[in-house]
């Protein structure tokens, strides 16, 4: 009987371990589905950030080609002022030039004009003297 017994007390540790190894299987098997699980978003998180970094590294280079780009954009910009600017300095130079030619001409004109009136009232003034003296050779002159 006391084979029996433990006969008896074998099988239920026998059943005991059985059912403790088969909780323990599930719970590995849960464990090994949960980390599967958490590695797979591991992953995907990871691919995410892959995929974001090459956004950012995208956009950083849209941005450096813009900034480029727009310091070219720029650089064209002022140069066409520039060459914009100085051919109207060119062109205010040159009507600056005709204007003071056109102010010489009348300068010239004017002193011309001024030479003729003074030479007409030098010729208006020896006229007068002569008509004077004639005058006063006549009334000098018995008649």
């Amino acid at each position: 009987e006391t084979f029996k017994a433990l006969d008896a007390q074998l099988q239920t540790v026998k059943e005991e371990n059985t059912v403790a190894l088969n909780q323990q299987g599930e719970q590995f098997k849960a464990l090994s589905h949960q980390v599967t699980q958490q590695e797979t978003a591991v992953g995907e998180l990871t691919t995410a950030l892959e995929a974001q970094n090459d956004q950012i590294k995208g956009l950083s280079a849209d941005n450096q080609t813009l900034t480029e780009e727009t310091a070219s954009s720029q650089a064209a910009l002022i140069e066409q002022w520039s060459t914009q600017l100085s051919q109207l300095k060119t062109e205010i130079d040159t009507e600056i030039e005709a204007q003071m030619e056109k102010v010489k001409a009348f300068e010239a004109q004017l002193q011309t004009l001024k030479l003729e009136e003074n030479s007409k009232e030098e010729k208006a003034v020896t006229d007068e003297k002569q008509n004077e003296e004639q005058t006063t050779e006549s009334s000098d002159k018995p008649a």
